[in-house]
């Protein structure tokens, strides 16, 4: 691979959030409903086999302010939401400032003449001619769209990366079948900007975009290629863009179809399909694999959906046997690991990998698409400062399968936080041997579990109904609260659940675009008002932020795909 171009595309890693020492308590107790203590009780209820495994914190400002410069760009790029058509002035005017965030380094010279052996060099040919030229071919597609749905930022030690999401687009894009003509389309809109520093500031160096549509292919390609209780392995992915030709598929490219085949094999009878149902209907979709022996693992965004929203849970493998779960043995939130425990001791364990994936290795997922068998896809590794990098797409339900070395070791879980794009993120084996570690002696009909419907009825049985909108607060009692951070304009969610008690306003909003974007930022507006109108910040914890002025200490937390807010009148 290029120098210059090694970190050009390694953005997916998730979203950023603080992970500081949080004082505040609170007392949970008066609290309207149950999603706001969920998750610490929920915990507790594990602390017989206690998974601490942690990412390292990020910076919520640096996240804060490559947040806003993305979508600065985005609107130079793409014009404003809803703008009308502009003038050649307005044009060149838009385009002006939108080069001002090029990133152009000092180059260092040699005898008088530029080096252009240099990483300087090399950097200001890249950004001097991808970020014009990106410019102008999006302003050739026409693209129209209402709003900019989520922006996903990660830092990494040689740039900082960014990924926005624009839904619902308008563009123009060539007819396949006539070059000659356009035609109309609507599909979401994914653009990447890779950002380095230079005089203080972050400018941008490089960019690319992707649409929805793009992956439509592959995935029923990959589909359609799914017979029943057969393993098939399917072609590697490699995308038709720039990335192709950044990253090296050498490595791939050396794995025979007899070895990954093989790889399938190897590791059919170790992967099961997991599914979800409320009254017989289908609610979600996941996978997972066999560490131990009647052991499985899998995410718990999957399981934390499946205990709010559905009734039971299924478990088969491709073949058509099915498995009963004794209960969850325990989790971890922070991974997005579950780990469940089935009546029977049986099923084949994964060998876990003793060397660390490098960039551009080779990886496998084994998986099922449409429930009838398991598929092989191939990709390759590019990076893991947080969580691996993959180049290969994955749909939500991919979420808890494994990730592969060329040898079939598993050497990851995959989840399902950045799903239907290029990229996808994987957590690393080390979340699996710590549950391999805490087990460890145990005999199996010894292992404790709580069961499924022992988690529900206690902490999800408000969600056996269907959700409905409740906005239990007298209107004057709302006239005086939503005044704090003008909230009704700061946020922008849908509000779902208002409730008052004893001087306490607990708010719940639904994120609908919680897949790529933490709720927590849909905060940003209403903690900057807060801010503006002199509100203290007291405490900043994992996903949760404490204000506080002389009458009120407000409370925003992000759980379980909803933003949560609570109002205490000191």
């Amino acid at each position: 691979m290029k120098k210059y171009i090694l970190f050009l595309f390694v953005f997916f890693l998730g979203i950023g959030t603080i992970y500081a020492i949080s004082t505040f308590q609170m007392d949970t107790t008066k609290f309207s409903f149950t999603d706001t203590i969920v998750e610490e009780e929920i915990k507790n209820a594990f602390h017989d086999y206690e998974l601490t495994y942690q990412f390292e914190s990020e910076h919520q400002e640096l996240l804060d302010e490559i947040s806003t410069l993305s979508r600065n760009i985005t609107y130079l790029l793409l014009k404003k939401e809803g703008s009308s058509s502009e003038s050649a002035l307005q044009y060149n005017q838009r385009y002006k400032k939108y080069l001002t965030f090029r990133y152009s380094p000092e180059i260092p010279k040699i005898n008088g003449e530029y080096d252009k052996n240099s990483q300087e060099y090399n950097d200001d040919v890249m950004s001097g001619l991808v970020v014009p030229t990106m410019f102008r071919y999006l302003d050739e597609l026409e693209i129209r769209y209402t709003n900019i749905s989520a922006v996903r930022v990660i830092a990494s030690e040689e740039m900082v990366l960014s990924a926005v999401y624009v839904p619902s687009v308008t563009m123009k894009m060539q007819n396949p079948k006539n070059l000659l003509e356009y035609q109309e389309i609507t599909t979401n809109l994914v653009l990447y900007y890779s950002f380095k520093k230079m005089n203080g500031e972050y400018k941008l160096y490089y960019l690319s975009g992707e649409t929805s549509s793009t992956l439509s292919e592959y995935f029923n390609t990959v589909e359609n290629k799914e017979m029943p209780k057969t393993l098939t392995v399917t072609s590697s992915y490699k995308p038709e863009d720039e990335m192709k030709n950044i990253y090296n598929y050498q490595k791939l490219d050396s794995i025979s179809n007899n070895q990954k085949q093989a790889i399938l094999n190897k590791n059919a009878n170790s992967v099961v399909m997991l599914n979800s149902y409320y009254n017989n209907n289908l609610i979600a979709s996941s996978h997972g694999f066999f560490l131990k022996k009647g052991i499985l693992v899998t995410t718990w965004s999957y399981l934390e959906k499946s205990l709010r929203e559905s009734q039971y849970l299924v478990i088969k493998d491709y073949q058509g046997n099915f498995y009963n779960l004794d209960g969850i043995l325990t989790i971890n939130s922070e991974t997005d690991l579950a780990v469940l425990k089935l009546k029977e001791e049986v099923g084949v364990p994964v060998i876990l990998s003793n060397e660390p994936l490098k960039s551009e290795d080779a990886i496998f997922m084994i998986s099922s698409k449409s429930g009838i068998g398991y598929v092989l896809q191939s990709g390759i590794n590019v990076g893991r400062p947080k969580y691996y990098q993959n180049l290969l797409p994955l749909l939500e339900s991919d979420g808890g399968s494994p990730l592969l070395d060329k040898n079939g070791n598993v050497v990851a879980i995959n989840i399902s936080k950045s799903n239907n794009t290029s990229m996808s993120l994987a957590v690393p084996k080390e979340t699996l041997q710590e549950v391999l570690e805490k087990i460890e002696g145990i005999n199996f009909q010894n292992l404790k579990v709580k069961t499924f419907q022992e988690l529900k009825e206690k902490y999800y049985y408000r969600n056996f109904q269907e959700e409905i909108i409740q906005k239990d607060i007298p209107n004057k009692v709302w006239k005086k609260y939503s005044q704090i951070g003008d909230i009704e304009n700061t946020i922008s969610l849908k509000l779902v659940k208002a409730n008052y008690q004893d001087g306490i306003v607990s708010l719940r909003y639904q994120n609908e675009a919680s897949d790529y974007l933490s709720n927590i930022q849909f905060s940003n507006a209403f903690r900057k008002q807060l801010k503006e109108d002199g509100y203290e910040e007291i405490s900043r914890g994992k996903n949760r932020y404490v204000y506080q002025n002389k009458k009120y200490k407000v409370i925003i937390m992000d759980q379980f795909n909803y933003l949560i807010i609570v109002m205490v009148s000191l």
